[in-house]
């Protein structure tokens, strides 16, 4: 069943929240959070939005009494109203207006970040669904993991300070059109791919496309291992139209095993629980994946419609090149040049010119640290939802 109004309010997930009006819409459901300053344009707004805005405009009675009835019209469960930016109370007319449309309005405290709304009620408006990794999975997992430390753990938990043990659950999801040996050989190209990046690797096959890795490498190669193979889903995606979910954690100590499968088996359902086409979701990574999953709209988002992003793929597509590869890389490693070189395996000159090249195709400025952030943005989007 549907997350309604009232019991968003009795489930005070949101203390601050508070009802203006509109109590007739108490039973409205809501699907999914939106967040606008105006509201004029009601195509943004889909059935079952629960609206967010700052009220920049809100005094403006005459728009409002003909967009609150279209907003209505729309399906969208109601508006709730950020005071102290803009506004510190609801106007008159708008409560009026409500009432007699039956549309909750609600108020919360600008202070109340839009991150930590998403974090109180994504995991009210989830839908359910089956989690790949059920009991009996997880033990067979449980008994790998605990074969392997106990044949190699004294060696693996010697030199903590300096290494990394990674506990990842990997599935592979395919068309049916795909062959088997193809399907094989990504698997066997992800495998050779964890297996070169680590001192330490053993795997096992759990079911069907469904298998589980303990690694260990070293600290420093830690977040560009996973990002780096995050972009080897991405690709294998293109070539081959199989796409692969991974969940993992790291494990610090032994007695630690069972709590950290849980957190790697977590990872993988939260890809699922997104409707991500692929990725990588690391434990700790798991609360952005699902703002990240709210903030996708649909095809009008506004990261889905970034124009940098968009001029780049065409190119590369058309040109058979792989400037969004140089972006990525460069973007992951905090646009440092010579990290990106080493990456890359490129000398830095080659890379300067690589990225002149990117920002007159795209008319990205790279010293524009938003226009970073917003292609950032999009380009996570895109590699982990878009079909």
């Amino acid at each position: 069943m549907s997350l309604t109004i009232h019991e968003l309010l009795l489930r005070r997930v949101l203390p601050r929240l508070n009802l203006i009006s509109g109590s007739n819409g108490l039973n409205n459901e809501i699907h999914s959070i939106n967040s606008a300053e105006l509201l004029h344009d009601e195509s943004c707004f889909h059935s079952g939005d629960l609206i967010f805005t700052t009220g920049y405009d809100i005094c403006d009675s005459e728009a409002y009494r003909t967009l609150l009835p279209k907003l209505v019209q729309q399906g969208i469960s109601g508006i709730v109203l950020q005071t102290g930016r803009y506004q510190e109370t609801v106007p008159p007319y708008f409560v009026s207006l409500s009432n007699q449309l039956g549309l909750p309005v609600l108020t919360i405290p600008c202070s109340v970040s839009l991150s930590e709304i998403l974090f109180a009620l994504f995991p009210l408006l989830s839908r359910p669904q089956h989690n790949i990794l059920d009991d009996h999975t997880i033990s067979s997992a449980k008994s790998f993991f605990q074969q392997c430390l106990k044949e190699h753990g004294d060696k693996l938990f010697l030199d903590l300070d300096n290494q990394r043990i990674r506990l990842i659950f990997l599935e592979a999801t395919a068309p049916s059109a795909v062959d088997q040996v193809v399907l094989q050989k990504s698997f066997l190209q992800i495998r050779s791919f964890v297996q070169a990046a680590c001192h330490f690797c053993m795997w096992t096959s759990l079911s069907e496309n469904c298998y589980a890795f303990i690694a260990a490498h070293s600290r420093e190669d830690s977040p560009s291992m996973m990002y780096r193979l995050h972009l080897q889903f991405v690709a294998l995606a293109q070539e081959t139209g199989i796409n692969y979910l991974l969940g993992n954690d790291y494990l610090t100590a032994p007695e630690q095993l069972e709590s950290t499968i849980q957190r790697a088996a977590e990872g993988l359902h939260t890809l699922h629980l997104t409707e991500a086409k692929r990725g990588v979701c690391t434990y700790e990574s798991i609360r952005f994946i699902r703002m990240l999953s709210y903030l996708r709209r649909d095809d009008s988002s506004i990261f889905l419609e970034n124009h940098a992003l968009k001029s780049l793929l065409l190119y590369d597509k058309k040109n058979h090149t792989h400037y969004m590869d140089t972006l990525r890389i460069y973007l992951s490693s905090n646009c440092n040049l010579s990290r990106t070189s080493k990456v890359l395996f490129i000398h830095r000159n080659t890379l300067i010119n690589r990225l002149d090249k990117i920002s007159s195709i795209s008319g990205l400025r790279m010293e524009d640290y938003y226009a970073r952030i917003h292609i950032s943005i999009a380009l996570m989007f895109h590699d982990y939802f878009a079909p």
